[in-house]
């Protein structure tokens, strides 16, 4: 297995692995951008099946869509 498979591999487990924790997961390029309607995924979570298709793919960043869903909320301060 290569480097880059390898990272594939990692990112998929942990995309899961956030899933399991009750977060919705979803995927982001590179520039931070989602690679998905994400709107959706603010009132349901992906299926397994989803976060499989999605992060199968080189590139592809982990995103959480925080809020109710998640039970996730984020204070983002810049001086």
């Amino acid at each position: 297995m290569n480097n880059l498979d390898n990272n594939t591999n990692q990112k998929l487990e942990q995309a899961l692995s956030l899933l399991k924790l009750g977060w919705s997961v979803i995927p982001l390029g590179i520039d931070k951008k989602p690679l998905i309607e994400w709107k959706p995924f603010q009132s349901e979570k992906a299926s397994e099946e989803q976060i499989k298709e999605w992060f199968s793919k080189p590139e592809v960043n982990i995103g959480v869509v925080t809020g109710k869903i998640s039970n996730l909320i984020v204070v983002d301060i810049d001086p």
